[in-house]
C-alpha cells in the first residue's frame, strides 16, 4: 500500500514470501463495551503486481521503480543503504461507512499512518474516476471546513479538504470523525489500487494537526472497553 514518508522501507520478497501464502486476512478485532469482540472482515484484494500485469504495465513499472524509494528519506550521515526489491503484495482492505446514511468505501487498515481519507465527488483525477467518491450533499451529518490537507507517500500523494462526519465500522459508529476528502490524487498506486482510501491506525502525533484518529476517537467516545486492536491472520 502507499507508505507515508516517515515509514521504514518495505520488506524484501524473501521476507514477505510467507505472508503471501496466506490468502485471507480473517478479522480486525475490537473489544466492545459488552465484552464481546467486534469483528471487521478484511479481504485479500488484487495486488498491485496483478493489476499492473493485467494492463501489461508490470515490466515497465519495475524497470522504472526496481527498488523501494524509502532510501531517499535516510538523510543522516553514516547511514548505509541496502536497496530491497518491492513486490507490492501487501493490500488488505475492509469496508466502512461514512455519513448518514452511510456511504460505503473499501479502505486499507493501515498501521503506518493515522489519517482517514477517501475520494470525494470534487476530485477529477484518474484515481478518483475509478473509485467510489464521497458526496457531502448526501449526508445529513456532514460538517465542512475550509482547511486544506495534503499527504505525501513514497509513490503517490493526495490533496483535499478536511471534513467531519459519522464513521461506521461494523456496529461501531464514531461521531463527528475528522477525515479527508481528496480533491486530487496522483500516483499509479492510487490509480490502480483495489481500494478507495486509507484508514490510519497509528498514533495521534502523526495525524492531521488538531485531529484525532478513528481508533482513538472510538476509545474516547466510550465505544471500546480496552484501548486495543489486533489483526488475526489466517
Amino acid at each position: 500500500w502507499p507508505i507515508p514518508a516517515h515509514s521504514t522501507p518495505e520488506p524484501s520478497e524473501d521476507v514477505t514470501r510467507g505472508e503471501r501464502t496466506m490468502r485471507w486476512i480473517g478479522f480486525l478485532s475490537l473489544v466492545a463495551l459488552s465484552e464481546c469482540l467486534v469483528t471487521i472482515p478484511l479481504t485479500k484484494i488484487k495486488s498491485m503486481r496483478e493489476s499492473l500485469r493485467e494492463r501489461d504495465l508490470l515490466r515497465d513499472y519495475l524497470q522504472r521503480h526496481p527498488y523501494s524509494q524509502a532510501y531517499k528519506l535516510l538523510r543522516k550521515p553514516r547511514v548505509t543503504v541496502q536497496s530491497l526489491r518491492n513486490y507490492l503484495d501487501l493490500h488488505y482492505v475492509g469496508t466502512i461507512g461514512i455519513g448518514t446514511p452511510p456511504q460505503k468505501f473499501k479502505v486499507i487498515f493501515d498501521t503506518g499512518s493515522a489519517d482517514l481519507w477517501v475520494p470525494s465527488i470534487y476530485c477529477s483525477s484518474p484515481a478518483c474516476l475509478t473509485h467510489k467518491t464521497f458526496d457531502p450533499l448526501r449526508s445529513s451529518t456532514f460538517q465542512s471546513t475550509n482547511r486544506p490537507i495534503k499527504l505525501e507517500y513514497l509513490s503517490s500523494s493526495m490533496t483535499g479538504l478536511l471534513g467531519y462526519d459519522n464513521v461506521r465500522i461494523r456496529n461501531l459508529v464514531c461521531k463527528s470523525q475528522a477525515f479527508g476528502l481528496s480533491t486530487t490524487e496522483s500516483g499509479i498506486t492510487l490509480e490502480l489500487g483495489a481500494f478507495d482510501g486509507i484508514l490510519g491506525l497509528a498514533y495521534p502525533t502523526v495525524a492531521f494537526k488538531h485531529t484525532t484518529p478513528v481508533f482513538d476517537s472510538l476509545w474516547k467516545q466510550g465505544l471500546l472497553s480496552e484501548n486495543l486492536f489486533a489483526f488475526y491472520l489466517s
